[in-house]
């Protein structure tokens, strides 16, 4: 028969292991080392934000301010890491003016599909990819092929987000889908 003195035991429990976790993964830098370096985390530990080595930053522009997209690291508060070709990660919302040069525009309309429909890339090379969803409704952007289930963005109403990923090595049609319940709108990217 359970108690109330069980519960409470199995409850102090819990807490205690919980607290032994934390402290190890505190002691070991793991915890710390995954917070600094987050999608949210506000800068490195050198006191620099932006982006670390191999990361791509978008940055979001506050009304009258330029960036010098030459420079590696961006000096600003207000960058935003999409992740890095290996490991893609979707971007915070941007700004259309922010969305890098060599990124391939995609807007997302339920009933009118994804426009452009199609593109293309080179085997094995970095693709940015943007994704805006022109309409009062939420979007899901993702790929069929396993190899490429990384790859995903989500975008709110009226939104743009960014991706970074590697092509796959493979030549091929890879189809993309809209992911929300009920969205029929697919796309290709062809790798040549």
């Amino acid at each position: 028969m359970i108690t109330h003195r069980h519960i409470w035991l199995w409850i102090v429990g819990g807490i205690a292991v919980a607290a032994v976790l934390i402290y190890f993964s505190l002691s070991n830098g793991v915890l710390t080392n995954f917070l600094d370096n987050s999608p949210f985390s506000q800068g490195s530990s050198d006191g620099k934000a932006g982006s670390t080595a191999g990361e791509s930053a978008v940055p979001i522009a506050p009304q009258g301010v330029s960036y010098d997209q030459t420079e590696s690291t961006l000096q600003r508060q207000d960058v935003v890491v999409t992740g890095t070709p290996e490991v893609p990660g979707q971007s915070l919302p941007v700004l259309g003016d922010t969305i890098p040069k060599s990124a391939i525009k995609i807007s997302i309309v339920r009933g009118a599909g994804f426009s452009p429909s199609s593109f293309t890339v080179k085997a094995g090379e970095t693709v940015v990819v943007s994704i805006t969803a022109d309409e009062n409704r939420s979007h899901t952007f993702v790929f069929d092929e396993p190899s490429l289930s990384s790859v995903a963005v989500g975008v709110a109403p009226h939104e743009t987000r960014v991706i970074t990923f590697i092509a796959p090595a493979k030549k091929g049609d890879y189809i993309f889908r809209d992911n929300v319940f009920g969205a029929t709108e697919t796309g290709k990217m062809i790798v040549k």
